[in-house]
């Protein structure tokens, strides 16, 4: 039996106030979150790599487009 991928969900559910698409909880979009039940788990596991890429990223590393 396989496991499944988890999800990202960490029980903050709100919905970036300025588009509307992307959580700010767990970073999905919302298609992403209304779907998740039926993604396969690679599909799963290419979201959350996704996701963990988001969260690893430096903002230091950002241009400062001032």
């Amino acid at each position: 039996m396989q496991i499944s991928e988890p999800s990202p969900c960490i029980g903050v559910c709100i919905l970036d106030p300025e588009w509307g698409q992307v959580c700010v909880g767990c970073h999905r979009f919302l298609i992403e979150i209304n779907n998740w039940q039926y993604y396969s788990n690679e599909e799963k596991k290419q979201i959350n790599k996704r996701i963990q890429d988001l969260r690893d990223e430096d903002v230091e590393d950002y241009p400062d487009y001032r």
